[in-house]
């Protein structure tokens, strides 16, 4: 739902939400059990993102 009202989109669970336009990618195992700054999970998730390819690989993995 945070996530939802980040992106600006309804975050209503019955009747939010959107059909396409939104892809996530999950990395297992990135977080340290302890609480952190958004700032520090947001530098986390870019570099991971980044290293695994980016949204280049994004849109591979939506083409397969």
């Amino acid at each position: 739902m945070a996530l939802a009202r980040a992106l600006g989109i309804d975050s209503n669970p019955r009747t939010g939400g959107v059909e396409k336009g939104v892809a996530y990618v999950i990395f297992p195992d990135s977080g340290s059990g302890k609480p952190r700054w958004l700032y520090e999970i947001n530098a986390a998730a870019q570099a991971r993102f980044q290293k695994w390819g980016g949204l280049q690989m994004v849109w591979r993995s939506l083409n397969e």
